[in-house]
């Protein structure tokens, strides 16, 4: 369950759009993006932007040159959606989507603003470093709008790209099947960036053990180290023990040895420098280990299975004599083995370590403990949890009709200093329609309960220890204690392609923009379409924000009167590209952060809020839209932090937050 999304800021008042031309006319001026200045020559093109329909010839529309001034004028236009595209020689294609005419009215005022654009050049060549004809080579950008273009080398092995959109690029050369060489450039107005390709290198070897015993299904991952472009390659060991990874880029590279079953590890076993070719090694775990017991410290019941996450950080000494967790460490995670709560890290180097454990069961405390580890195994280690006071909590949830409310969401809302609150999520089993059932540690706790259609409601109840406490929440309707009948309804689109989404892929929430509330979430069906409803008059926003990047978000302002519903809305979406961002959280003394909070503006005053996965404490893997962002973190407790930061397509970003708890003082 979650609680309701913070409510943006409202965006900035937008300038008001020009009147609609006449029916069935298009019109606008070419002009260059830098100045503002008007292209005469440019030729402007429309084209039908709907999906052919059987026995429906397409309208044909012949393009336009623009004069002196830059202006285009088409008449005579159908009814329907169109894309523009405005080129000349010297320029970046600039393309409008979405054009739409209607029986009421034309298009009027576009502005198509062409770059001048940058070029990307370069050579790929071959394992013996000579240049190498006939390669297909690929160049890919976000936009807006998005694109891409593909050319060959030539005899000389050479290739270029002329009036490319200024920005981020992903470059390609495919050398054969899944031989293809990924890499990123950043192109600038008027300038010509170089990338060359070079043939992969090759890492292939045998992994061992402590005793030189090979091992079989060890993962072996080579990655670049910062202040480099982050990449990682991976490969399993066979049953002898060997591994190859290919497609790797000349240069330094940390290589890693992971071994799974009834023991783990992960140990930086070396680093190596790759040419051209191939480069064999033998990685051979270190002889050091840490080996113990996880069990509860009141019952010495074992803790087995995935019941707590255990995990070994490095620690590095400070000139206070202090030791702090390596901050260029993301931790050492392994497999523990089932049953009797034993598990075992191999392969550790010797030095100090901070062994930190994290049970699911919130009842018990988190556990850590630093070892020192020389060349022989650290054995009987005890992670002794112990517990924490908890108590029953019976929460009964009504509407205002007094009947029970099925599938609410519940969270624990807690004060934090300066009037503002978090909220975290409340695991609760639904013992009967409307009763819901929570373990809690005991007391004093503000409980909020909503759903998409009632509005969410606090409730303050003191939790005693091994005793069940009752709590009632009557939830009002969206309007309050009236119910309002009107309704908001619409469909989820791609644009151009009329592809359906739905609430897999889109996120759905309604705001009140006078006062700014929350209101309601709506779900997509698979033909994208969506219902507000129980809505009373008034000024609503509607934000649609993607489950995964692969979308940019939309939203759409809607304005009901009484008796009177607002259907057949369509929001369109444009598809945009991603990247994978690891984030890496720390307190300030270097322990781990976990259950964080973060968000993701869009501009305009919107942002979003997400939960990426957690392979392991203090550590996040997010996938976001390419290009500029702004990440702020949260954690009830701690101070806020905020990175600007640029995500790209290729390779993992990696991002270190460091979180001050809010009783340090600065």
């Amino acid at each position: 369950a979650q609680a309701a999304p913070a409510a943006p800021p409202a965006p900035p008042a937008a300038a008001p759009p020009p009147p609609p031309a006449p029916v069935g006319e298009v019109a606008g001026r070419v002009l260059v993006l830098r100045d503002r200045k008007p292209v005469e020559g440019a030729t402007v093109s429309l084209s039908d932007a709907s999906p052919p329909k059987e026995g429906v010839k397409p309208a044909e529309i012949a393009p336009q040159t623009t004069g002196a001034t830059g202006e285009f004028r088409f008449r005579g236009v159908p009814v329907g959606t169109y894309v523009l595209r405005a080129s000349k020689s010297g320029f970046a294609d600039r393309t409008i989507a979405g054009v739409t005419l209607t029986d009421a009215g034309g298009v009027e005022g576009l502005e198509a603003l062409l770059a001048a654009g940058g070029g990307i050049e370069g050579v790929v060549y071959d394992a013996q470093d000579a240049p190498v004809a006939g390669i297909t080579v690929r160049t890919r950008w976000a936009g807006p709008p998005a694109g891409s273009a593909e050319t060959r080398t030539g005899e000389d092995g050479t290739y270029r790209f002329a009036n490319v959109p200024p920005g981020h690029h992903v470059v390609e050369a495919v050398r054969g099947a899944e031989q293809t060489q990924v890499a990123a450039a950043s192109v600038a107005d008027g300038e010509m960036t170089r990338v060359d390709f070079r043939a992969n290198a090759t890492l292939t070897g045998v992994v061992l053990d402590e005793s030189g015993v090979p091992i079989a299904g060890a993962l072996v991952t080579a990655n670049t180290p910062p202040p480099g472009r982050f990449t990682s390659r991976k490969s399993k060991s066979d049953e002898t023990g060997r591994f190859r990874i290919e497609g790797l880029e000349p240069g330094d590279w940390d290589v890693a040895v992971m071994t799974f079953g009834e023991q783990g590890s992960v140990a930086n076993v070396m680093k190596v420098t790759l040419t051209l070719g191939e480069r064999e090694v033998t990685l051979r775990l270190p002889s050091g280990a840490i080996a113990g017991r996880v069990f509860v410290k009141a019952t010495g019941v074992a803790i087995a299975d995935r019941g707590v996450q255990l995990s070994l950080h490095p620690l590095v000494s400070q000139p206070d004599g202090q030791w702090k967790v390596d901050g260029a460490s993301s931790g050492m995670a392994f497999v523990r083995k089932s049953g009797d709560g034993t598990f075992r890290f191999r392969g550790v180097v010797p030095g100090r370590y901070r062994l930190m454990a994290f049970p699911q069961d919130k009842s018990l405390h988190a556990f850590e403990k630093d070892i020192d580890v020389g060349t022989t195994p650290v054995e009987g280690v005890e992670v002794a949890l112990e517990g924490s006071l908890i108590g029953t909590l019976r929460i009964t949830v009504k509407d205002l009709d007094g009947k029970p409310v099925e599938g609410a969401s519940l969270t624990i809302v807690t004060a934090e200093a300066g009037g503002a609150s978090s909220a975290s999520s409340l695991h609760a089993t639904s013992a009967e329609p409307g009763v819901y059932i929570a373990q809690i540690e005991v007391g004093t706790r503000t409980i909020s309960a909503w759903r998409e259609d009632l509005r969410a409601k606090d409730a303050t109840v003191t939790v005693e220890e091994g005793k069940e406490t009752k709590v009632d929440i009557v939830l009002p309707w969206l309007s309050g204690d009236v119910k309002g009948t009107g309704q908001i309804s619409g469909r989820l689109l791609v644009r151009g392609t009329k592809k359906p989404l739905t609430s897999a892929e889109i996120s759905l929430a309604l705001y009140a923009v006078s006062p700014w509330k929350f209101i309601a979430v709506a779900s997509a069906d698979k033909d994208g379409r969506f219902r507000f409803k129980s809505l009373p008059p008034g000024s609503y926003r509607i934000m649609a924000n993607p489950v995964k990047p692969v979308w940019r978000p939309a939203q759409a302002d809607v304005t009901l009167t009484e008796g009177v519903n607002k259907d057949g809305l369509e929001l369109a979406f444009d598809a945009c590209t991603s990247g994978k961002v690891k984030f890496i959280v720390r307190d300030t003394a270097g322990k781990p952060v976990i259950d964080v909070l973060f968000s993701t503006d869009h501009g305009g005053g919107r942002s979003t809020t997400f939960s990426p996965e957690s392979p392991e404490p203090g550590v996040y893997l997010a996938e976001l839209e390419t290009g500029a962002r702004t990440i702020d973190v949260m954690k009830a407790g701690y101070e806020s932090a905020t990175k600007e930061l640029v995500v790209k397509a290729t390779g993992t970003l990696e991002v270190k937050f460091v979180l001050k708890p809010k009783a340090e003082k600065r």
